[in-house]
């Protein structure tokens, strides 16, 4: 009796893990509504972030907005939309750390803790330490494809 109370309370534990990991996943609206973020999980075990859609996607030229502010000059070409700019997220403590966040308006890449709070995630950029940084709130929304351009 003891050994199925014991596994029967590792279940619970285990769904609880799991519910608070599914918290981050799905689509995301940014400050401003001017980009939606896709937050998934790869085959590693890795929470990962890419833009699927964006409020202006053609430049002033009516083309695809580019990664232009990129230091790798290989990059600036490569097309924002579906951009991968959160990597290497790992969860732990209720809280998505250990990853970094690509800024493609400044080129920049930042160190990021990622918070669910109140329904929303609370993204903090930051280098070296994360009081130093910067804190932005995003939505959760559902993603509505619009397949006109």
């Amino acid at each position: 009796m003891k050994k199925i109370f014991i596994l029967f309370m590792m279940m619970i534990v285990a769904n609880i893990w799991t519910v608070n990991q599914q918290n981050f996943l799905g689509f995301w609206k940014t400050k401003g509504g001017k980009s939606i973020i896709k937050i998934y999980k790869k085959n590693n075990g890795e929470f990962a972030g890419k833009i699927v859609w964006l409020a202006e996607p053609l430049d002033k030229n009516k083309q695809p907005k580019t990664d232009s502010k990129n230091p790798n000059e290989n990059l600036k070409n490569r097309p924002l939309l579906n951009l991968e700019l959160l990597q290497g997220f790992h969860y732990k403590d209720s809280v998505l750390k250990g990853g970094k966040i690509y800024d493609p308006k400044s080129g920049k890449t930042y160190n990021c803790i990622i918070k669910y709070k109140n329904s929303n995630l609370v993204i903090r950029g930051f280098i070296g330490i994360s009081l130093f940084g910067r804190s932005e709130t995003w939505e959760r929304t559902e993603m509505k494809i619009n397949t006109k351009l």
